[in-house]
């Protein structure tokens, strides 16, 4: 008896799930293939691999597969911003609670690529074609979710229905927040729900955003904060510490991964909310495990 093909995906990220080799899984599956997705499992040729390669800091390794014998298929931003899936399987939609029911953003920030890669805002799926009808959470992929209202609010609406918990894994845009967006996120269950305050010009709108949110009974927010793009230290620091007044949490975002020192204790106050909560920037560099940053920002702080 003849054995099955095979095909080997593999994400050199990590075991964060990967929904571009999810669809290509489906699709071969559907085809009649083996889907091996653990190498060191195979013990028969594989026709063909496909590898996803998300950051390009993992690029390298990518290279050794590069020699293998049989084709091999690499994708994702961290290997070409231009890298995309075969058409007839980027339609797959794999019931696995996790996915995308809008591509694209509306938005032209020029620290983000995601308008380059995908184009304005567009509907791809309802909520329920990803579910699996079993599970109680699914993760949202959309990156701007709430540039389609109506999209949005349907979206709410089934997850409601079906005690859904929804996880919106991309920053929310607040630019997009009123009365009624709130109350739909109010409405439903959800893990915390995270935005990202990018530009200093924008204080007016995150405020309004921030009472809204309020008002629905949502306190508390992440907030992503771009840092080292375009911005000084000082005004970074104020967005930080104007969020940090409205009782929010911040995760700090360096543009490209920056490693610059003066970021470090930064992150550091930031991503441990027991320091954010109880002590001012200046105070937390006075610790002495902060002696050395404190050159990068003597000059920062109102007398």
């Amino acid at each position: 008896m003849k054995s099955k093909p095979r095909i080997l995906t593999i994400s050199v990220d990590g075991k964060r799930p990967n929904l571009a080799l999810a669809k290509v899984k489906s699709y071969y599956e559907k085809k009649g293939y083996i889907v091996v997705e653990d190498y060191k499992s195979l013990t028969q040729k594989v026709e063909k691999i496909f590898i996803s390669c998300l950051f390009d800091w993992n690029r390298p390794k990518v290279l050794p597969w590069l020699k293998s014998s049989c084709p091999v298929v690499v994708g994702g931003s961290g290997w070409s911003i231009d890298s995309k899936l075969p058409d007839e399987i980027e339609k797959e939609c794999p019931r696995i609670n996790y996915g995308y029911t809008t591509r694209g953003c509306p938005r032209r920030c020029p620290w983000c690529s995601v308008w380059k890669r995908e184009g304005s805002l567009r509907r791809v799926h309802n909520l329920l074609d990803l579910w699996d009808g079993y599970s109680k959470d699914i993760t949202l992929l959309d990156n701007n979710i709430l540039a389609d209202e109506l999209h949005f609010h349907r979206v709410c609406w089934d997850a409601y229905r079906h005690n859904i918990r929804l996880h919106f894994y991309q920053g929310l845009d607040y630019r997009f927040v009123n009365r009624a967006v709130a109350s739909s996120l109010g409405m439903i269950r959800h893990k915390r729900y995270r935005f990202s305050f990018d530009e200093p010009k924008d204080y007016n709108l995150v405020d309004v955003a921030l009472d809204h949110l309020s008002d629905a009974g949502i306190r508390r927010c992440q907030w992503f904060v771009l840092v080292g793009f375009n911005t000084t230290l000082k005004e970074d620091l104020n967005r930080i510490d104007f969020l940090r007044r409205r009782g929010q949490l911040v995760y700090l975002a360096r543009f490209d991964y920056t490693r610059a020192p003066q970021y470090i204790p930064l992150a550091r106050w930031t991503q441990c909310p027991r320091f954010f909560t109880a002590l001012t920037f200046e105070e937390f560099l006075n610790r002495p495990e902060n002696y050395k940053f404190k050159e990068y920002w003597k000059d920062q702080f109102s007398k």
